[in-house]
């Protein structure tokens, strides 16, 4: 937990890690929730890619009635994002990069070795290299806002640094949105529009952004967040702050 706290990835596997481990503070930190202990056997038959994350339309078989498809846990959501359902529609994969997104984590509850391969691009290669590619993104985006309290008619700001972790040139695109008190999204979102940035090897940008803040805006806590990815569905990193709106 030490390591998540400091930002570390973690990937967990195991068919009894929730059965043994749900009430453990350890199990928070995979944004799940454990909803059975699966069968004896017979568990998982085929694994789907939920649509709009970065395994969507990905199809893979497991040993069905074999060794690794003993007591295979089923999870839910609680924060995080599910990424592979079985054929019952049993959650199977989850990621999670914590509430206030400052690690990164993934939990299958099945055997990776166990998957078997089909047509390409529905591989265990093809797969590992979008688990690779979550847990050890190519760019990441930091936010730093110059206040969190705000005045109605004042100006949000804020500083985002984007730093490419990579020995190669990357191009992705960044965007921004913001979300009222009480979680529903800003009507005028983005508020930065997807914008295209490429970074050379190692490379650090640093822009500041600026919003007027309507002097009728309502008052309470907002939630800013940035994103970097590769559209339509390969979200690399994010970043987020809260601010406060508070009357003149």
């Amino acid at each position: 937990m030490e390591f998540m706290d400091a930002g570390g990835s973690v990937y967990v596997e195991g068919n009894d890690f929730g059965y043994s481990h749900r009430y453990d503070p350890i199990y928070e930190y995979f944004g799940c929730t454990y909803t059975g202990d699966g069968n004896s056997s017979f568990n998982v038959d085929h694994l789907y890619g939920e649509a709009g994350t970065m395994l969507d339309g990905r199809h893979l078989r497991y040993m069905y009635g074999q060794g690794p498809d003993v007591y295979v846990d089923m999870i839910e959501s609680n924060g995080g994002t599910i990424l592979f359902r079985d054929q019952i529609n049993a959650g199977r994969l989850i990621k999670w990069d914590g509430e206030d997104h400052d690690y990164r984590s993934m939990h299958s509850t099945y055997v990776f070795g166990a998957m078997i391969d089909q047509t390409p691009p529905d591989t265990k290669d093809d797969v590992m290299a979008a688990y690779m590619g979550y847990l050890f993104p190519s760019v990441v985006v930091n936010l730093e806002p110059d206040a969190t309290t705000i005045p109605q008619g004042g100006t949000l700001g804020y500083t985002a640094t984007l730093v490419n972790k990579t020995d190669q040139q990357q191009t992705i695109y960044g965007r921004a949105n913001v979300y009222l008190p009480g979680g529903s999204p800003f009507p005028g979102n983005p508020v930065v529009a997807p914008t295209q940035v490429t970074l050379n090897a190692g490379a650090t940008v640093t822009v500041h952004y600026s919003h007027p803040v309507p002097a009728g805006a309502p008052l309470g806590v907002y939630t800013y967040e940035a994103q970097v990815g590769v559209p339509p569905a390969n979200l690399i990193d994010d970043d987020l702050f809260e601010f406060e709106i508070v009357a003149p």
